[in-house]
């Protein structure tokens, strides 16, 4: 079997997927097999060994296991971080938010806080494309952390990134050091449950998804409670839910907050800057 015949399958396994995700998906696997993809399509006859892992993965793929789940790994503003079960798949729009940052940052060195990390891939990109940035990155989830440690390690950033477990909803956190907080919290409501695709319901953590609580704005508001009564003065950028962007924005007008939108045109971050 070559790779035409390969994605042929693909699009069998995966109908409701557009031609582009297939490829998409194909051209992963092929990596991950360490065969260049430039020339993809022009390949011969799959290597027997690689036939085999194929179609073990094809298995997988008809359970609607992400393929970064399977492969053990997803592609972040240019890394490759280990993700599983345990961690939400980094997505392209926490790869806008990554580089927001980094191109509208006027700190001499980012001190930052990341809240509810999960595989650590804001922290890490901030990090690794940021000359003497650190980072503190917080995550209620002890699995999540050990992804996030693993990918640190891999990277050999440990001296720059600092992970804590915490409850950030109860626990108390000083921002004074911080000139900058980042997050991408849980902010889908349970009332959504049934909109997401199955594949994420099924496969990625719902503590990291689902707000814990009706209210989807429960992270924003602990957040907008630390920033006035800590006297914040920082920066600040956070993903939110576009069906909720409004009142999102309205708990930090007082700071001069600001909606972003991503490249889909969609209300995705608020922010503000101080400088700093």
């Amino acid at each position: 079997m070559n790779w035409i015949l390969a994605l042929k399958q693909l699009n069998q396994i995966l109908p409701n997927n557009s031609a582009d995700e297939n490829q998409a998906i194909l051209r992963e696997i092929a990596v991950h097999f360490g065969i260049k993809t430039q020339n993809l399509w022009h390949e011969n006859e799959i290597a027997e060994n690689n036939y085999l892992k194929l179609m073990q993965i094809w298995e997988q793929l008809k359970m609607l296991k992400p393929i970064q789940h399977i492969l053990g790994s997803a592609h972040f503003y240019g890394l490759d971080l280990i993700v599983n079960e345990n961690t939400l798949i980094p997505r392209p729009e926490t790869e806008e938010l990554v580089h927001w940052v980094l191109k509208n940052n006027t700190c001499q060195t980012i001190n930052g806080l990341d809240i509810g990390t999960g595989s650590g891939c804001i922290a890490i990109a901030i990090t690794t494309n940021s000359k003497n940035s650190k980072f503190t990155a917080i995550d209620i989830d002890q699995k999540a952390l050990d992804i996030a440690r693993t990918n640190v390690q891999k990277l050999k950033i440990e001296k720059q990134i600092e992970l804590l477990k915490m409850d950030f909803l109860k626990e108390n956190i000083s921002l004074a050091q911080y000139n900058w907080v980042i997050s991408n919290p849980p902010y889908v409501a349970y009332s959504e449950k049934n909109s997401l695709e199955s594949h994420v319901l099924e496969h990625e953590p719902h503590t990291a998804l689902f707000s814990p609580n009706s209210n989807p704005l429960t992270f924003y508001e602990r957040l907008a409670n630390l920033f006035r009564t800590q006297n914040y003065t920082g920066n600040f950028i956070a993903e939110i839910n576009p069906l909720y962007a409004s009142e999102t924005l309205n708990l930090f007008k007082e700071f001069g907050a600001y909606i972003i939108t991503d490249m889909q045109q969609k209300a995705r971050f608020v922010a503000f800057q101080n400088g700093l």
